[in-house]
């Protein structure tokens, strides 16, 4: 498991998609090179078989993560976005699943979390939210169908009984 962080910094009045969308790219790139990727994992095993923190009861080991992530997630986290790729089953169940959607918990940081799954090419892609407001959605949407791309949109509507 490999967590790929990307930032996004704009000035004031600067925010313009196609640039967001360029600097995305490229820091996603970047960080999911074999290279990148092969020296996290690196670091993560060895984080593990170091001895001393092997003799670090586990309660001490979960405070102190939940310490560092206090720190870490105190910086502004809009978004964040789980993609579980293209995901097939035993050819006996094929007929019986139409789509399969990942939901993440909103007890992340972030105010929008976004699930991603294909299956039989088709892309589910789910929002979950901490605020009441769509307009990130409503503009992704926008985006996806100006792209020519077929949308279909399915929601439990919760805004209408906050």
């Amino acid at each position: 498991f490999v967590l790929v962080t990307i930032s996004i910094r704009p000035s004031p009045g600067e925010i313009n998609f196609d640039a967001v969308l360029a600097d995305v790219i490229r820091q996603f790139k970047r960080k999911t090179e074999p290279a990148y990727l092969k020296s996290v994992m690196h670091d993560n095993v060895a984080l593990e078989r170091n001895l001393a923190i092997k003799l670090v009861p586990l309660p001490i080991k979960w405070a102190a993560i939940q310490l560092a992530n206090r720190f870490r997630i105190g910086r502004c986290t809009t978004a964040t976005v789980s993609n579980i790729g293209i995901v097939d089953v035993p050819s006996d169940m094929r007929p019986l699943i139409r789509a399969i959607d990942v939901y993440s918990s909103v007890s992340s940081p972030s105010t929008h979390l976004l699930g991603l799954a294909t299956y039989n090419k088709i892309t589910s892609i789910t929002f979950s939210r901490k605020v009441y407001e769509t307009k990130i959605e409503e503009l992704m949407l926008t985006h996806l169908t100006e792209q020519g791309l077929p949308v279909e949109v399915q929601s439990n509507c919760w805004e209408r009984f906050a």
